[in-house]
């Protein structure tokens, strides 16, 4: 961790820049954790080219498949 900035690479921050996001200060190192977990799970939604209204299937309900269906929801997808 870089200050109060999140790495989504290896943790030292040498060569990530481009993958450093800012911490809000109210939100807890623990949440933004989660930040790299849902740029994944937010990358999947947007290749499966999924449009607001259609049905999508996640298969596989561990800690991204679960991410990818809130995304999908919030989408306004139907799971």
């Amino acid at each position: 961790m870089c200050g109060r900035r999140i790495c989504g690479a290896c943790g030292i921050c040498r060569g990530a820049a481009n993958l450093l996001v800012s911490l809000p200060d109210s939100v807890s190192f623990e949440y933004g954790a989660f930040t790299t977990l849902g740029a994944i799970a937010l990358n999947g939604f947007r290749l499966s080219r999924a449009q607001v209204g259609e049905k999508v299937a996640v298969i596989g309900l561990g800690l991204l498949g679960l991410l990818s269906v809130e995304i999908a929801r919030a989408l306004a997808a139907v799971c």
